[in-house]
């Protein structure tokens, strides 16, 4: 930021100012200030700063840049310098279950969905999704049998 000062003197222009103070509670004596010298008034202008989109968009992509490098830096301290590298592997990648069964367990009732959690001792608790999501995890295989993949297991004799 820079400042730029142009004092002006304005030709033939002198300042004064009188003024009347009352100097007791009654009003009746007062005390006048006159007062005689250089005036400076400061007008100030200028511009501090202006919207540029293309300085908008420089400072986004370097940030999200800057953020990416400092993501890939950790990774590689973590799997390959760190002592503890092999824990931090395991936490970093989740392995999901094979996604193949899902439209069989898509298919099937909330019932069914507990009774097949129930036969593998796992938890039974959490909505429709969660439930599949757990099956999966847990190596779920819907039966090959073309017949038995296209009805759901309630409707089956």
């Amino acid at each position: 930021i820079t400042y730029v000062y142009r004092p002006l003197a304005i030709p033939h222009s002198t300042f004064s100012s009188s003024t009347s103070v009352a100097t007791d509670r009654s009003g009746q004596q007062r005390l006048k200030k006159n007062v005689h010298g250089i005036l400076f008034q400061v007008r100030p202008g200028g511009q501090l700063g202006v919207f540029d989109f293309t300085q908008l968009l420089l400072q986004l992509t370097t940030s999200l840049t800057l953020l990416a490098m400092a993501t890939v830096v950790v990774n590689i301290l973590a799997q390959y310098v760190l002592q503890k590298r092999r824990y931090y592997v395991e936490a970093l990648y989740e392995e999901t279950g094979d996604f193949c069964s899902m439209s069989f367990l898509e298919r099937q009732s909330e019932g069914d969905l507990q009774t097949l959690l129930r036969d593998r001792n796992l938890p039974t608790t959490g909505n429709r999704i969660r439930m599949i999501m757990r099956l999966m995890e847990y190596g779920f295989q819907a039966p090959i049998s073309r017949s038995m993949t296209a009805t759901p297991m309630s409707s089956r004799p």
